[in-house]
């Protein structure tokens, strides 16, 4: 379980001296995590791609059936194809965007997710193309932007995750 409150557990299990390995094991009985986890799985499996590496993920099939409706299994081409879809107004799946063309797309893919007036809707949209476009910009990522959501009905709430694997926000402000 990983949400913002407690991300830091998950940050220190990430080992970042194999660039060419991901192996992501899921307690069965337990998944919550944040779009942003899911992100940061997609930066770190695209890197592996990258590298010629290999990805494990380790997970019962109601699981692996979560992360094909977050798009982490198609974004990293893992064929799980047996597996249901149904992502109707809930997911804007993981997305790679590498130019402002895509941009484009997933800010109108974000708006019936958003379930609010046009008003409402577009500073949110705003706000959320400026955090991806710095990404493009600044990062220096060979991956471009990963982004995903997700909307909880019960709280109506929208989580949205936002990652890259540049050179950092320090490093981008020093030069």
């Amino acid at each position: 379980s990983s949400w913002l409150g407690n991300i830091e557990g998950v940050l220190k299990t990430i080992d970042t001296e194999q660039p060419d390995n991901l192996e992501i094991t899921f307690d069965e009985k337990w998944i919550s995590l944040h779009p942003v986890v899911f992100s940061i799985f997609a930066c770190l499996g695209l890197r592996a791609i990258k590298y010629g590496g290999t990805i494990e993920i380790t997970a019962n099939d109601t699981l692996k059936t979560q992360l094909k409706k977050i798009g982490l299994l198609n974004i990293l081409k893992i064929d799980e194809s047996a597996l249901e879809r149904d992502l109707t107004g809930k997911y804007i799946p993981l997305t790679q965007i590498t130019d402002r063309t895509r941009l484009t797309e997933i800010i109108q893919e974000l708006v019936p997710l958003l379930q609010c007036s046009p008003e409402q809707a577009d500073p949110r949209k705003y706000v959320l193309s400026e955090m991806i476009r710095n990404v493009l910009e600044h990062s220096t990522s060979s991956n471009g932007a990963i982004v995903c959501a997700k909307y909880f009905k019960k709280s109506n709430r929208i989580s949205i995750g936002i990652t890259d694997y540049g050179i950092g926000i320090k490093q981008s402000l020093t030069r």
